[in-house]
């Protein structure tokens, strides 16, 4: 009963948005080509409640798998009692997730948008993942001089596994384009159509 509440009621309101569900379950994105809008109901306590997550996920950095770059939970624990008092609960959050989604959407709505919106946020890891991404969209504003600062930021800290390692590399290889717009662009789009193939996304063509 928890799962159909939680299918059915968004539907309208999500579809309206520009969202869709993950398949079968109780997770709503929308593909905007370089990055994805995130909604997700994630179960609690042997998915007998939920709390609401509402983010975006950024996939310039080849991965095999989702992530919440920016933003994250976005209520309290929602247990599940009676099918009335869920119900109440989940349109709630519907509407609280609305309200994010159009942020979002407004937020990253252009690269210029999406700098300020990159640029003030502070990173769960900042010295890792906040200069990566913040290097990335200053080198695709064209503003290489910022660009560099963070991508020298994230490579004057050490890594400490090899996942880091990796990161490394591939910010290190970023930094060599980051004076030609043309050359660094296309790298972050070969990095783009990386992700979007290893998580199945449909093949779409970028404009910016």
């Amino acid at each position: 009963m928890k799962n159909t509440i939680l299918k059915k009621l968004p539907a309208t309101v999500f579809s309206a948005l520009g969202l869709k569900r993950w398949k079968q379950s109780v997770h709503w994105f929308e593909d905007r080509n370089w990055h994805l809008i995130f909604v997700e109901f994630q179960p609690i306590s042997h998915a007998q409640s939920v709390v609401l997550n509402v983010g975006v996920g950024l996939l310039w950095y080849p991965k095999d798998y989702f992530s919440f770059d920016i933003g994250h939970r976005e209520s309290k624990v929602i247990p599940f009692e009676s099918e009335a008092q869920f119900e109440l609960a989940v349109n709630e959050l519907i509407n609280t997730a609305e309200r994010k989604v159009l942020q979002y959407q407004s937020a990253f709505a252009t690269l210029e948008t999406a700098c300020e919106a990159i640029l003030a946020h502070h990173f769960t890891s900042e010295s890792l993942w906040g200069n990566f991404h913040k290097g990335v969209i200053c080198g695709l504003n064209q503003d290489a001089a910022s660009a560099m600062r963070y991508f020298n930021a994230l490579l004057s800290v050490n890594p400490e596994s090899a996942f880091e390692v990796e990161i490394a590399r591939h910010t290190t290889r970023l930094r060599t384009f980051v004076t030609d717009p043309n050359r660094f662009k296309l790298a972050i789009q070969e990095g783009i159509q990386q992700t979007r193939e290893n998580l199945k996304l449909p093949f779409l063509e970028l404009s910016w």
